[in-house]
């Protein structure tokens, strides 16, 4: 539940402006959850993720599993 207090904190700091753009983005969340993609239908390259991601300066697999470590 760390995630959920960490969420409902950040919230507490936005202003009504941030609000709406947030809510707003909930909805095309709600929206478009259940219009996801097959796998092989993406229209990015592997060449231009790799392009997007080579600026990295950190692992991104580590970064990803500490993320999720953080929430749990």
């Amino acid at each position: 539940m760390k995630i959920k207090e960490q969420t409902i904190k950040a919230l507490e700091g936005l202003s009504a402006a941030e609000m709406m753009m947030l809510n707003e983005w909930i909805d095309q969340l709600r929206r478009t959850r259940h219009k996801s993609r097959l796998p092989g239908k993406w229209k990015i390259s592997y060449k231009q993720l790799h392009e997007a991601t080579s600026g990295c300066q950190k692992n991104l697999g580590d970064e990803i599993y500490r993320q999720r470590n953080e929430r749990i």
